[in-house]
């Protein structure tokens, strides 16, 4: 199963006569999209293992995927197979497109990295991937209040440490991100008081 479609992809190259003599066939564009969406489905299945025997089975976990999860996937489809379409008509119709296919590859390789939680060099990220949130409700979350550090709920620091952020403190008195909890009240209002 596919994540997008082959008229996805054709609109991608505007002027492109599809099933023209001599030029890339619609099943040809359907090949590319399979195969993306096989190297995606391979990547799920080892990222979000754990989601997936909840709901019991992938079609299930894949039947259950949210408009913002099923918007990604059709992304990252899009861009592979539209990079592979636009190698192929480099070769039977213009050099002039390689430059597309060489943007296309890498924002498919850039893509198929966050889904995979990955670095540009291949290791893995400490905090997980940008878009692990929609394809498995328990992951780490990034932290939208950055003063209390870590990722919340998971105590995982952002270098990935676990420990117990709950209480974050640091060494320095000047960067205790609590001193306005343990600060004198009188002290904001003024020797008055007021």
């Amino acid at each position: 199963m596919g994540y997008t479609t082959v008229d996805n992809i054709a609109a991608m190259f505007p002027g492109f006569a599809r099933n023209a003599a001599g030029s890339v066939q619609d099943t040809t564009i359907q090949l590319y999209v399979d195969g993306i969406a096989g190297d995606i489905d391979a990547v799920l299945q080892r990222r979000f293992s754990e989601s997936i025997t909840t709901a019991g089975s992938y079609a299930a976990w894949q039947a259950a995927l949210q408009p913002g999860a099923l918007n990604v996937l059709e992304r990252i489809n899009r861009a592979g197979g539209a990079g592979q379409m636009a190698d192929a008509l480099e070769v039977s119709q213009s050099p002039g497109f390689a430059v597309i296919a060489k943007n296309l590859g890498k924002d498919y390789d850039d893509l198929i990295a966050e889904l995979n939680a990955e670095t540009p060099t291949g290791k893995p990220k400490p905090g997980g991937g940008r878009y692990d949130a929609l394809f498995d409700s328990l992951s780490a979350h990034p932290t939208a209040r950055p003063l209390l550090g870590g990722y919340p709920g998971t105590g995982i620091s952002p270098d990935g440490v676990s420990e117990d952020f709950a209480f974050h403190k640091t060494d320095d008195p000047g960067e205790d991100v609590d001193a306005g909890a343990n600060a004198d009240p009188s002290e904001s209002l003024g020797e008055s008081g007021e």
